[in-house]
């Protein structure tokens, strides 16, 4: 059954949240017009801090009394231990992040050791290569024989650089569980090859 305390507690959390947005429309409006703003500004800036702290106060109760709906609707990063719990021995997850120039694996597993590497490809290398494997995932027709050629090499270059740095932590696992960043959110990792090789399969047919 709903509880009204809740109920209440959210409708006071939401009704502030939105007057900080309406607030923070009009502080904009009137700096633009006025420069710094004024005695206006100040006040409004006033307003707006007044109603962050009350909206927190109000978060704060929420989730002392309501920890459930807190982590449904403000779920808290987990902890590695969190994560190793949540996942079977048989089970990996590996998680990417793209910086502007450098990106980074974290790998968790059920059972065994997690680790932690920069990947050997610049982000603009990783993204310039997704962007090739997706191009060749493209119809340019109707027809069979429209379909690209699979960019075996982009996708055994990204096997190389996101995989084979954390292959000892996964290698013995059934299932992989991806958490993709940037790019890597668009890559079809079970495309990715382990060599160079064009296998028969992949090869254009010849019609």
């Amino acid at each position: 059954a709903r509880d009204p305390r809740l109920a209440d507690l959210v409708r006071r959390e939401q009704d502030a949240d939105k007057r900080i947005t309406a607030l923070n429309a009009v502080l904009i409006n009137v700096r633009t017009q006025t420069g710094e703003g004024g005695q206006k500004a100040k006040v409004l800036t006033q307003q707006i801090e007044q109603l962050r702290q009350a909206r927190a106060v109000i978060l704060d109760e929420i989730e002392a009394k309501f920890p459930a709906y807190t982590e449904l609707t403000r779920p808290r990063p987990k902890t590695l231990d969190a994560i190793k719990a949540a996942l079977q021995p048989d089970e990996a997850l590996l998680a990417f992040y793209l910086g502007s120039k450098k990106a980074f694996v974290w790998s968790v597993t059920g059972k065994g050791n997690s680790g932690f590497t920069v990947i050997p490809m610049d982000t603009q290398a990783i993204n310039s290569n997704v962007q090739a494997v997706r191009r060749s995932l493209e119809p340019r027709g109707l027809k069979l024989g429209d379909l690209p050629e699979f960019d075996i090499k982009s996708a055994n270059r990204l096997y190389q650089a996101l995989l084979t740095p954390v292959r000892s932590s996964w290698e013995n696992t059934k299932h992989l569980i991806i958490v993709p960043h940037g790019s890597l959110g668009h890559l079809p990792f079970g495309l990715l090859h382990t060599t160079r090789k064009v296998p028969k399969s992949h090869r254009k047919l010849p019609f």
